[in-house]
Formats: structure tokens, sequence, C-alpha cells
């Protein structure tokens, strides 16, 4: 699973933002969305659509700085190949962050939530994703962070830093979000730190994987032969359909 392309967007006080792929995503693709939101009293809810009209999962569940401060990972599979804009909206005015991002699928995707986390913590300089502990040799590992600041944010733990945004809010209600990721190849425990450039904040951190399962297996080939006054032989493997029309059989006669 490897990344094709990513991109941000946020508004200083809004209830919704849209934002469109750069290009056009491909079908059976995994499409994600990292939102964040700081919505003074509101509560915070989100809920994310695409214009494909993909079925949106939310991932691990929401988690708060403040109790108004809300980081959510959510992701679907693109049904078909085209353009495709998609919308946070949040109940309440605030400052709203959205990152979306497609990464290649070869196979079903499956997210492995068994143990995917989202942390909020107190005033710091580095916060841990929390740990997560893959089921399958090859997995995308997504961790996200958010900081009440509009420094530089950075991970470790072999996570790439992809995409940043950051939201001046009103001046005071600053905040910047960050997606990384990382593809590894063995099963194993894997977590990462979110840390700022220097300035002690409040912050969330979150982690999630997913996995390319196997394909549904369809049932195997069925070869049924006929014998009358033809033999036909028809095969029915599970994604096509063959039929073959054999010379007369021998033993049969011809009625006169």
């Amino acid at each position: 699973m490897a990344l094709i392309q990513i991109k941000g967007n946020s508004t200083t006080s809004g209830t919704t933002v849209p934002l469109a792929f750069t290009s056009n995503v491909t079908a059976g693709n995994l499409l994600i969305a990292v939102t964040g939101s700081g919505l003074l009293g509101s509560g915070g809810l989100q809920s994310v659509a695409d214009t494909q009209g993909n079925v949106w999962t939310q991932g691990p569940g929401s988690s708060s700085i403040d109790s108004t401060t809300n980081v959510t990972v959510w992701w679907a599979i693109a049904k078909s190949s085209g353009p495709d804009t998609i919308t946070l909206s949040c109940v309440g005015a605030g400052t709203l962050d959205l990152i979306i991002a497609e990464y290649s699928v070869v196979a079903v995707i499956q997210p492995d939530q068994s143990n995917a986390t989202i942390n909020g913590g107190s005033s710091s300089t580095t916060f841990p994703t929390g740990s997560i502990t893959t089921t399958q040799a090859a997995e995308l590992i997504l961790a996200i962070g958010l900081a009440n600041t509009l420094g530089l944010l950075s991970t470790d733990g072999g996570f790439t830093p992809e995409l940043q945004v950051n939201n001046n809010g009103d001046g005071f209600n600053k905040e910047a979000m960050v997606l990384a990721d990382q593809t590894v190849a063995a099963i194993g425990t894997y977590q990462s730190n979110v840390s700022t450039a220097g300035n002690s904040t409040e912050m969330v951190a979150g982690i999630i994987s997913f996995f390319a399962a196997a394909a549904p297996v369809g049932p195997p080939n069925l070869k049924i032969t006929l014998r009358g006054v033809k033999r036909f032989v028809k095969e029915t493997p599970a994604t096509a359909e063959t039929l073959v029309e054999l010379p007369e059989a021998p033993h049969v006669k011809r009625a006169v």
C-alpha cells in the first residue's frame, strides 16, 4: 500500500470544510480523512461524506484535549474511479481541519482496529500516539497528531510526516494537525511520539493500521457433462462462464 496523493485544508470559523482530491481517485483504493475541530462549547460532533457517495467509517474514537478539541480518523473504499470531494461537517462553528489521502490497494482492505487509539493529554512538547500491535506481516500504519500551536510537528518511530495543516483560528485557539505513515513488513508493536518544535502545549495523538486481506475466494470450477443428442461441457469458474459444444456422442442414435 503506497500513498498516491494527499491534501489539506482548514477554516478559522465554520461548520463545513470541503476538499477535492487533486487527481481522480481509483476504484478500490483506500481513502483517508483525518479531521480536527476546535469547537468551543459545541462538543465537536463530526461527520464525513463525499461526492462519490462512498461509505465512510469512523476509526479510532474521537478524543479531545479540553472536551472541545477533537481529532478523528475516517476511512472509505473508493467505489469508482474519478473526481471526489470530501466534506467535513461539524455541529457548531469553530476551527476545522481536514487532511485527505488516497492509498493504493491490491486486495480487499481491512482496518486492524483491535487496539487503535487516540489519546488526549496535558501540556507537553511530546505526546505518544499509543502503541498498536499488527496482526499481518504487511500493514499500513497511520499516526496522527494535533497540538494547540502553529509550530512544526514531528514524529518518530519510523513514521514519515506526509502533511501538516496549520490553523490560526481566532488568534487564540491555534492548532496544527499532522498525518504520518509507515508501511511495515513484520508483525510487531509500533508507536510514535508527536512532538512540537519546543512549545509546551496541549496535544492529541493517535494510531490506526490497515492491511490488505486476500480477495474472497469463489466456488471451485465446476465441469458438467450432459449426454444426449449432443454433449456440452459447461465450465463455471468464479469469474467467467464458458459453454463448449462437442461432437455428438457416438452411442446416441437419432430418432427417425
